[in-house]
């Protein structure tokens, strides 16, 4: 556990999905009773799909690994190895949720540029992008005010794993990766050090 700015960093490394899910609800209602910061949980999966809010169809048939539906934004996406996921649990004030999603869109994209990799948001769309090609996803839920699940931002996952979906709601090739992006394989033990060192800032005060 660190201290960033304004948030305490956990890096849990690999949990599995299921038991991260149940530790962000039990998070939740801490950061609404005020007994813990505000908190940044650093981690990978191991392969999971998870289906949000947005997704009202079936999952697809014969999916190679296990499927969740969740109470998150969003349609259906892959989480795995390789794959850093953000789950920040945040108190909120009324009205800034969206603020909340674009500072966070905002921060994977200073996050890149680290890397010198030219990211950016969409208008009307959520996640992050490289040209075409979309490289974090966000899906967020929110809970007596408290933000909970979050951002899955590709640094060295399979991708072929996205080929089993239209992972939120695009085609599969749509996804891509930071190592894919730069040509050479970039480790999530580089991207967290970033993150680490406080390169990572919510602020949902600031215009966006």
């Amino acid at each position: 556990m660190e201290n960033a700015k304004n948030y305490v960093i956990i890096d849990s490394g690999f949990i599995s999905f299921e038991k991260a899910w149940g530790w962000q609800i039990d998070l939740v209602e801490k950061r609404r009773r005020e007994e813990i910061p505000n908190t940044l949980i650093l981690c990978e999966h191991e392969p999971v799909y998870t289906i949000g809010r947005n997704f009202k169809e079936k999952a697809p048939d014969s999916l190679p690994f296990p499927v969740f539906r969740i109470e998150r934004g969003g349609k259906i996406t892959y989480h795995g190895p390789g794959q850093l996921v953000l789950y920040p649990i945040w108190k909120l004030q009324p009205k800034k949720i969206l603020p909340f999603i674009r500072s966070i869109e905002q921060s994977l994209i200073n996050l890149l540029a680290l890397f010198d990799l030219k990211a950016e948001a969409r208008k009307g769309e959520t996640g992050v992008w490289v040209g075409r090609k979309k490289i974090a996803s966000i899906g967020i839920a929110v809970k007596h005010w408290v933000a909970f699940h979050g951002a899955a931002l590709n640094i060295n996952p399979e991708l072929s794993n996205f080929f089993f979906i239209q992972p939120c709601g695009y085609p599969p090739d749509t996804m891509t990766s930071l190592s894919q992006e730069l040509g050479k394989k970039i480790s999530i033990a580089e991207v967290k050090e970033k993150i680490l060192q406080g390169k990572f800032q919510i602020d949902v005060e600031s215009p966006l």
